[in-house]
C-alpha cells in the first residue's frame, strides 16, 4: 500500500489513522470533498480544497504500503477516482475520457456530447440547437433524428438528411436540379414547374398557371387541369369565363351572354353591346333569382307569395304559409303542417286547431290548454290560483285528478268527483257531485253528529262505542263532557257540583270550583258536597276569608261585615295599625315611644334611645358619644362628647391646654393647633404645646428641628439657629450660622490664629500650626535658610554664593554662584554640584 504524506498536518493524521486501524472500509468511506474542504478550512489550499495537497492512501488489498516516496504526490491518473491533472470531473474531461451528462466541464470537448453549459459548467445532452455536431446528427444541428434537414454541401448519410432529398456518393447533400427525379428546389412537381423549363402535365402539382402545360393551375388544390368550364379561363364556347355556352354554369349578372339560357337569372339583355346578363326581378315572368316559382317565393315572398300548387322551398314562400316538404309545392293550411297559418295563434294550435301549450302565442283563453291566455298574449301555465277551472281541477282552483293534484281540496258546494276532492273528512255527495260537510257521523269531528238532512256536522253529541268524544272528553248519556271542567259531570259522569251559596257551579281539573256567593266561603274545600258553607261576614274564625281568625290581643274578638271590630282594653291600649284581625289592639300610647300619647306621635330624639312615660317622650339613654348636657328631652342628647372640647368625654369635662387651641377626638382632649411660637413636640396633649420653638435649639422653628452646627454650641432666636459659642480653635469666619464654626484657626493658613488673618510668606507655600504661620514648602530654588517663617523662603540657592545649591553651602575663596546653584571658581570654572572652591581657581576634589 503506497502512502503519500501531505504538507498539511491533517493529511498526516489521516494516513496515520488509516494505517493504525488497518480498515480499508474506513478509507473507502471517506468523502474526498469533505477532506478537501477540511484542509482548505485549516489553512490549506485556498481554492476550497479541490486541489489540496492531501492524498488518501490506496488501501486495495493487492497493493502493499509503499512509503519510499514519502511526501511526494502520486502522478495524475484517469482511473484513480480523484479529480486531478487536466480532468474537469473525476477521471473524465481534459486528456481523459469524455464526461457524462451532468458532470463538471470547462469546455465542450470535456463532454461525451460535446456540449458544456456556459452557465452551470455541467455537461448537457446533445440537442438539435446546440451548434455542435453530436447525437445522431450528420452535420451540425441537422440530419439524423433532427427535424431540420441539411442544406446542400452538408454531410449526410441518406437522402432523408438533405433539404434537397439527395445525398450523393460523397455523403454530401447535393443541390437541386431539374433532372434529378426528385421534387426539390422551387419545382412544383418532380422536375417541372417553377424555374424548370419543363411545364407540368395534367394532374401534376402547381402554384400558378405558368407551371402547367395546359396553362391552368387549379387554385383550389394547386393541380394542373385540362381546359374546362371551371378553370377560370374563357375558352370553348363559353360566353364569359367558365360560364354560358356548353358550360352548365350560368353566367352571373353583368357577365357576357348570347341568350337567357346563358344567365343564372335567365335574362340576357340582347339590346346591349356586348350582351350581358341581367339581375332577376319579381316581374320578369321568369322563374329566376331565388324565386321558387315564376315571380313568387324566395325574396319575392314578402310581396308576392306563391299560391297553392306553386313550387316552394319553405312555408314563407306560400300564401298559405305551408310548403309540402315532400313535393315542395304550396298546400292549404292544416293543423299539423308545422306552420303558423290559417287562424292558428301559434304553430298548429289555437283558433280552430287544438289548444296551445304553455308559452305558446294566444289570443283568447280558449286558445290555451291551460285556458289562460296571459297579458302578454302567451299561454300561461295552469296554477291553483289562476281563477280558472283547468289542469283537471273539479272546480275553479281546487280538486281534480282524483284527489292527487297539487291544488287545494274544494270547499263545500264546490264540484267534486270523489271524497279526495273535498276538504279533509268532508264528502263528495254522489247525488249532486258537490262537496258536503258530511254524509255520515264518520265525516264529523268527534263530539259532532251528522245532520243527514242538511249534510252538516251541526249536532253536538256522541255515540258510545262508535263515535266517541274528542280528546279527553267522555260520552255521558249521549253528550260529550269534559270531566275536568263540566260541573254536571265533574270528575265522573253524573257527579254534579253543589250550588249551596254557589250561584254558578264550575268544574276545573275534575274539581268543583264555582265562585262563592258574596260573603260566603268554601272553608272546608268541598264545593261538590256543601258548596260555600261559611258566612265570612260574622264568623270570628273566618272573618272576611277562610282561616282569618280575629285576634284577641287586648281586644274582645268580634266579626261584623267581614271585619274584626272588637273593643280595646283600657289602660292606653289602642289599634294603631287598624288591623284588629291580626294583632288586636297592639299599641299602648302611655308607654310606647312609637305611639307616645297618640298613635301618630313617634318619639324621635336626637342621638338618644327614646322612652315614653304617661304619654310623654323621655330620654331612656344617650347614644354612645353623645350627652344630654342641658337636661332637656326635646332636643335629645344634643352634645357630641367625642368632638366637643367644652364637654369632652362627658358633659362636665372641659379641655384647657397651655399655649394651644383645644380640640376633642373620641372623647379625649386634643390639640387643634398650637399658639404662634409654640409646638407640641412630645405629642402629648395633656401638657399642651409645651415647647417655645422661637428659643429652643432642639426644636428651633419647628418640633424636632434641632440646631446641629459643626464645632459650635447652638442657640435659637426667633425660630432660627444661631451660634452661641465656637469650640476650641474653631471660628465662624463667614458669619453664617448654618455651617457652624467652619474654620480651624490652628491649621488654616487663610485664617491662622484668627479669622481673616492669612499667612502671606515670600517664595513659599504657607502652612498654619497651633495658630501660627509656617512654611509648608519653598518655591523653586528658594530656601528658608534662617528657619524663620515670617520672612518666608528668603534665599535663592541658585544664585547666592553663601548658600549655593543648598542652605549654608558657601562657595568660599571668592567663588561665585551665578546660576543653577553651582559654584564658579576662577579659572577652574563651574564646579560639580555640591562642591565649593578649594582655592580661588580650583574646585573641591
Amino acid at each position: 500500500m503506497k502512502v503519500a504524506y501531505s504538507r498539511f498536518f491533517l493529511g498526516t493524521l489521516l494516513v496515520a489513522a488509516v494505517a493504525a486501524l488497518g480498515a480499508c472500509e474506513l478509507v473507502a468511506s471517506v468523502d474526498r470533498d469533505k477532506i478537501d474542504e477540511g484542509i482548505a478550512g485549516a489553512g490549506g489550499n485556498p481554492d476550497g480544497g479541490k486541489d489540496a495537497d492531501v492524498f488518501i492512501p490506496d488501501v486495495t488489498p493487492d497493493k502493499p504500503n509503499d512509503v519510499a516516496n514519502e511526501g511526494d504526490a502520486p502522478p495524475a491518473s484517469c482511473t484513480n477516482n480523484v479529480k486531478d491533472g487536466t480532468e474537469s470531473d473525476v477521471d473524465c474531461g481534459g486528456s481523459c475520457k469524455k464526461c457524462a451528462i451532468g458532470d463538471d466541464c470547462t469546455k465542450g470537448t470535456d463532454c461525451v456530447d460535446g456540449v458544456c453549459s456556459t452557465s452551470t459548467k455541467k455537461c448537457v445532452a446533445a440537442s438539435c440547437t446546440d451548434t455542435v455536431k453530436n447525437g445522431t446528427e450528420t452535420d451540425v444541428d441537422c440530419g439524423g433524428t433532427c427535424t431540420t434537414k441539411c442544406a446542400a454541401g452538408k454531410d449526410c448519410n441518406g437522402d432523408g438528411d438533405c433539404v434537397t432529398g439527395k445525398c450523393n456518393a460523397s455523403k454530401k447533400c447535393a443541390g437541386a436540379a431539374c433532372d434529378d427525379t426528385i421534387l426539390n428546389g422551387d419545382e412544383t412537381d418532380v422536375d417541372c414547374g417553377g424555374s424548370c423549363p419543363t411545364k407540368c402535365s395534367d394532374t401534376k402539382k402547381c402554384k400558378i398557371d405558368g407551371d402547367c402545360g395546359s396553362g391552368f393551375c387549379d387554385p383550389t388544390n394547386q393541380v394542373c387541369n385540362p381546359a374546362a368550364c371551371d378553370n377560370t379561363h374563357k375558352d370553348s364556347n363559353e360566353t364569359d369565363v367558365d360560364c354560358g355556352g356548353s358550360c352548365t354554369t350560368k353566367c352571373a349578372v353583368g357577365k357576357g351572354c348570347a341568350g337567357g339560357n346563358d344567365c343564372v337569372d335567365g335574362v340576357c339583355d340582347t339590346n346591349a353591346n356586348p350582351k350581358v346578363c341581367l339581375a332577376a326581378t319579381c316581374t320578369d315572368t321568369v322563374a329566376n333569382g331565388d324565386e321558387t316559382d315564376v315571380d313568387c317565393g324566395g325574396s319575392c315572398a314578402p310581396t308576392s307569395k306563391c299560391a297553392d300548387t306553386k313550387k316552394c322551398k319553405v312555408g314563407g314562400d306560400c300564401t298559405s304559409g305551408y310548403c309540402d316538404a315532400t313535393q315542395l309545392v304550396c298546400a292549404p293550411a292544416t293543423c299539423n303542417d308545422t306552420v303558423l297559418n290559417g287562424d292558428e295563434t301559434d304553430v298548429d294550435c289555437g283558433g280552430t286547431c287544438p289548444k296551445c301549450a304553455d308559452t305558446k302565442i294566444c289570443k283568447i283563453n280558449n286558445d290555451c290548454v291551460s285556458l289562460n291566455c296571459g297579458t302578454g298574449l302567451t299561454c300561461v301555465a295552469a296554477t291553483c290560483s289562476d281563477n280558472i277551472k283547468n289542469q283537471g281541477e273539479t272546480d275553479i282552483d281546487c280538486g281534480g285528478d282524483q284527489g292527487t293534484t297539487d291544488c287545494p281540496r274544494c270547499a263545500d258546494a264546490k264540484a267534486c268527483a270523489i271524497d279526495g276532492d273535498c276538504l279533509t273528512n268532508h264528502a263528495c255527495d254522489p247525488s249532486t257531485t258537490t262537496c258536503v260537510q258530511c254524509l255520515a257521523n264518520a265525516n264529523c269531528a268527534l263530539g259532532k253528529l251528522c245532520d243527514t238532512t242538511l249534510k252538516t256536522c251541526t249536532i253536538n253529541g256522541c255515540v258510545a262505542g262508535s263515535h266517541e268524544c274528542p280528546g279527553t272528553e267522555t260520552c255521558c248519556t249521549g253528550s260529550c263532557s269534559d270531566l275536568t271542567a263540566d260541573p254536571q259531570h265533574c270528575g265522573a259522569c253524573g257527579t254534579a257540583c253543589s250550588n249551596n251559596h254557589v250561584p254558578t257551579p264550575t268544574c276545573a281539573a275534575s274539581v268543583c270550583t264555582g265562585v262563592c256567593e258574596n260573603g260566603y266561603g268554601d272553608c272546608n274545600l268541598n264545593k261538590a258536597t256543601d258548596g260555600c258553607e261559611v258566612s265570612l261576614q260574622t264568623d270570628v274564625n273566618n272573618c272576611s276569608a277562610c282561616g282569618t281568625v280575629c285576634s284577641a290581643n287586648h281586644v274582645t274578638a268580634a266579626c261584623a261585615g267581614g271585619v274584626c271590630n272588637g273593643a280595646c282594653e283600657s289602660g292606653g291600649w289602642t289599634d294603631c295599625n287598624t288591623n284588629k284581625q291580626t294583632d288586636g289592639c297592639e299599641a299602648n300610647t302611655q308607654t310606647e315611644p312609637a305611639h307616645c300619647g297618640t298613635c301618630s306621635n313617634v318619639c324621635n330624639l336626637a342621638n338618644a334611645v327614646e322612652g315614653c312615660a304617661a304619654g310623654a317622650c323621655t330620654i331612656a339613654s344617650c347614644n354612645s358619644g353623645f350627652g344630654d348636657c342641658n337636661t332637656t328631652a326635646s332636643d335629645g342628647c344634643e352634645v357630641n362628647t367625642n368632638t366637643t372640647p367644652a364637654h369632652c368625654g362627658s358633659c362636665t369635662n372641659a379641655c384647657n391646654l397651655p399655649n394651644a387651641v383645644e380640640g376633642c377626638a373620641s372623647g379625649a382632649c386634643t390639640i387643634a393647633s398650637c399658639n404662634t411660637g409654640f409646638g407640641d413636640c412630645n405629642t402629648t396633649a395633656s401638657d399642651g404645646c409645651e415647647v417655645n420653638t422661637n428659643t429652643t435649639p432642639a426644636h428651633c422653628g419647628a418640633c424636632n428641628t434641632p440646631c446641629n452646627l459643626p464645632n459650635a454650641t447652638a442657640g435659637c432666636a426667633s425660630g432660627a439657629c444661631t451660634i452661641a459659642s465656637c469650640t476650641g480653635s474653631f471660628k465662624d469666619c463667614n458669619t453664617t450660622a448654618s455651617d457652624g464654626c467652619e474654620i480651624n484657626t490652628d491649621t488654616t493658613p487663610a485664617h491662622c490664629g484668627a479669622c481673616n488673618t492669612p499667612c502671606n510668606l515670600p517664595n513659599a507655600t504657607a502652612g498654619c500650626a497651633s495658630g501660627a504661620c509656617t512654611i509648608a514648602s519653598c518655591t523653586g530654588s528658594f530656601k528658608d535658610c534662617n528657619t524663620t517663617a515670617s520672612d518666608g523662603c528668603e534665599i535663592n540657592t541658585d544664585t547666592n554664593a553663601a548658600h549655593c545649591g543648598a542652605c549654608n553651602h558657601a562657595c568660599g575663596n571668592g567663588g561665585t554662584c551665578p546660576t543653577g546653584g553651582l559654584c564658579v571658581c576662577g579659572a577652574a570654572g563651574t564646579c560639580p554640584a555640591g562642591k565649593a572652591c578649594a582655592t580661588a581657581d580650583t574646585c573641591e576634589p
